[in-house]
C-alpha cells in the first residue's frame, strides 16, 4: 500500500480536484448528517485520484493473481469498493478509474522487484496448497450443513 500511496498523493497535490460534495449539493454523503453544503468557490481538493480506491484495486488485482480461480469475484469486489466511493459522494467516477490504473501500474513495477516476486510466488503456492486440501476442513466436517 505504501508503494501505491506515493503516486496517489503526488497526483492529488498536482490536480487539486475538489470532491463532489465540495462542488455540488448532494442528497446524501456517507457518514455526514446533515449533508454539507457545497463550497461557494471550491479551490483545491483531494478527489483525484481516489486513494481508498487505489488501495482496494491494488488488493483486488493482487489477490486475483494469487487466486486466479476466484479472479472474477475478487475483481467484482474491487470494482464495488471503488464504486462505493462514488455512491458515498467522496469521488467522481474518473477518480476511481484513475485509481485502478495507478494500482495496475504499481503492481507492474513491483513485479520487477525480486523480493516481491518471491512473496507473490509464495502466496500463490500457499493458496494452491490450501485449495487442494480435502473438503473435510469445511463446515460439513463439523456436522454443520451449508
Amino acid at each position: 500500500m505504501r508503494d501505491a500511496a506515493d503516486p496517489v498523493w503526488t497526483a492529488k497535490d498536482i490536480f487539486q480536484r475538489p470532491r463532489p460534495y465540495q462542488r455540488y449539493q448532494l442528497t446524501r454523503r456517507c457518514g455526514s448528517s446533515p449533508i454539507p453544503a457545497p463550497d461557494k468557490e471550491p479551490r483545491g481538493g483531494s478527489s483525484y485520484p481516489s486513494g481508498h480506491s487505489v488501495y482496494g484495486w491494488a488488493t483486488a488485482l493482487l489477490l486475483a493473481e494469487v487466486a486466479p480461480d476466484r479472479a472474477a469475484q475478487i475483481l467484482d469486489r474491487g470494482r464495488d469498493y471503488a464504486l462505493s466511493r462514488v455512491i458515498c459522494g467522496y469521488h467522481f467516477p474518473t477518480d476511481t478509474d484513475a485509481a485502478r490504473a495507478v494500482a495496475a501500474a504499481v503492481l507492474t513495477r513491483l513485479r520487477e522487484v525480486p523480493a516481491f516476486r518471491d512473496d507473490l510466488l509464495a502466496a500463490q503456492a500457499e493458496y494452491d496448497a490450501a485449495s487442494a486440501e480435502p473438503a473435510a476442513l469445511g463446515p460439513a466436517s463439523h456436522g454443520l450443513s451449508p
